[in-house]
């Protein structure tokens, strides 16, 4: 279930536990902590989830009530969440991103040799600012595996493989474990999709299933 969260969702108010995290916290920070808890709510009640208190846990990441996971993203004034039944997935990541490209020095960073851009389709593809849709990527990636694996990683730990098909507004990849860098274990083999939406990119990425690295 997914809920973008809109204006209303901004002021909503706080559980005592939610509060502690930004309770010294720009008004800023405090208004879209609020939305992506709210987001995160309605996306839970969509399942039948409990309407209850969202902490933050290890690493920033919400702390979910038993039987879900999920995720919460936000970038100026958009904030979004999607949540699933554990039966149904083993892992979420949601990330939004300006489309404005990189840096030339945060690319260096994000980029490595193993991602691989489908730019040879056509010059349409080419005016995609590719960097940042991996930027996007591993930043979704990075949310999905941390309540899995705990370990904090670099953007060279993965590296994302597009599929077929991919077109200026989106498309679908794998994000599949570096070779030469320290990538956890066991690795969870992730899918995702991505979308460039009025001026955003969005990533989403799942888990299918869960394998050890290099395997």
């Amino acid at each position: 279930s997914a809920c973008v969260a809109d204006d209303a969702m901004h002021e909503a108010p706080l559980f005592a536990e939610e509060w502690e995290a930004v309770a010294k916290a720009r008004p800023a920070r405090r208004s879209e902590f609020a939305a992506g808890r709210a987001s995160a709510r309605h996306a839970l009640r969509t399942l039948g989830g409990p309407a209850v208190a969202l902490p933050v846990g290890p690493g920033r990441a919400p702390v979910w009530p038993e039987g879900f996971i999920g995720s919460i993203t936000h970038t100026d004034d958009f904030c979004a969440a999607v949540t699933a039944r554990v039966t149904d997935a083993a892992g979420l990541g949601l990330d939004a991103e300006s489309a404005e490209p990189l840096t030339p020095e945060v690319e260096r960073l994000v980029c490595s040799s193993g991602d691989y851009p489908p730019c040879a389709g056509g010059t349409d593809l080419q005016e995609v600012a590719w960097p940042k849709v991996i930027f996007s990527i591993k930043e979704a990636f990075y949310k999905c595996q941390y309540p899995l694996t705990r370990r904090f990683l670099n953007f060279d730990a993965a590296t994302v493989s597009f599929a077929r098909g991919q077109t200026p507004q989106g498309g679908a990849f794998i994000v599949s474990p570096s070779r030469e860098a320290d990538a956890p274990e066991p690795w969870p083999r992730c899918s995702g999709r991505w979308r460039i939406v009025h001026g955003l990119v969005l990533a989403g990425v799942w888990v299918d299933g869960f394998e050890r690295a290099g395997g």
